[in-house]
């Protein structure tokens, strides 16, 4: 992942983000997340990024009513949080810097006018 004016790095414990990775969507791309040592990216852009809006998410014509439903949710469940006071949650990224979670996450800091982001990174060896 580029470095970005303004980020700060730090290595990372991977059990600091079990809650994360355990409610995460199952991500082929890291199958095991103890086997990587991860570092947390703060301060990322979020154009750096793509995402949809939660519009996107409620017209997409790939998704059924339910699906899109479920979509809407969890970005009402996430935006509530976030005006509750608690963190947003770091986005997590592949090998390559593609979004593996997050994107519902990336969704509401657009909504709520936040620009940047922490990201999980992961590097190969623990």
């Amino acid at each position: 992942m580029p470095r970005y004016k303004g980020t700060s790095r730090e290595r990372v414990d991977p059990a600091l983000f079990a809650e994360i990775f355990e409610r995460a969507e199952p991500f082929e791309e890291i199958e095991n997340r103890l086997d990587y040592s991860w570092t947390l990216t703060r301060g990322v852009p979020i154009k750096r990024f793509e995402f949809s809006t939660r519009s996107d998410y409620a017209t997409d014509p790939d998704l059924t009513e339910e699906e899109a439903e479920q979509n809407v949710d969890r970005i009402e469940v996430i935006s509530s949080k976030l005006q509750a006071g608690e963190p947003l949650w770091p986005i997590i990224v592949d090998l390559k810097g593609d979004v593996i979670d997050g994107y519902h996450r990336l969704t509401v800091a657009d909504e709520e006018g936040i620009d940047v982001v922490d990201v999980l990174v992961p590097k190969r060896g623990a």
